[in-house]
């Protein structure tokens, strides 16, 4: 959120930067044009970045939301580690069950 501000702010200070730079150089048309030109350039990226952090809220939700899969452990008949029961042998010293 603190991105956002912070391009919002910069296409403010491009719009009215233009519009001063305009009147100074003796045109105030150029200015303007200049001035929204650059500040909608910082102002769509700050509602990229405001899109891009709505979207992964969302789908960090969407994750939690999913049921997760209850993982079986099996403790090794040879060396006593707990492995995945999706495994065909131990991993840690390689014991196979028959």
């Amino acid at each position: 959120m603190v991105l956002v501000i912070c391009f919002v702010i910069l296409a403010v200070t491009a719009l009215s930067g233009g519009i001063i730079l305009g009147v100074m150089g003796g045109s105030l048309l150029v200015g303007i044009i200049s001035g929204v030109l650059s500040g909608s350039v910082f102002l769509g990226i700050a509602i990229i970045i405001e899109n891009q952090q709505t979207t992964q809220s969302i789908l960090i939700d969407i994750i939690n939301l999913m049921p997760r899969e209850q993982v079986i452990k099996v403790i090794c008949e040879k060396c006593g580690n707990e492995y995945d029961d999706t495994l065909k042998s131990c991993p840690y010293c390689g014991y196979r069950e028959s």
